[in-house]
């Protein structure tokens, strides 16, 4: 599989780390799908709209590669950071 074909769907695509995630592999010609929890605000061709944590192992079935950037800025929202990656793990 040629680096052009890959299938990438980056976590929380609309977060600080995941619209630069999406930007870089729109460019690098990538089949990106922005996986977000309302509005799509990236480059990427395709949406699937879902929260990190309700994600089903179907939803994340077909993609090659699957980019976590789910972040936390705040005591309060730095859990999500590992919280999601455990989940995305799971599934």
């Amino acid at each position: 599989m040629s680096q052009k074909n890959l299938n990438v769907a980056v976590v929380a695509s609309n977060g600080r780390v995941g619209t630069l995630v999406v930007k870089e592999a729109v460019e690098r010609g990538f089949d990106v799908t922005a996986i977000v929890r309302g509005e799509n605000k990236t480059a990427a061709p395709h949406v699937l709209t879902r929260d990190a944590l309700d994600l089903t192992t179907d939803d994340l079935t077909g993609f090659d590669v699957i980019v976590d950037a789910a972040g936390g800025w705040t005591p309060e929202t730095i859990p999500a950071i590992t919280n999601v990656a455990t989940y995305l793990a799971d599934a």
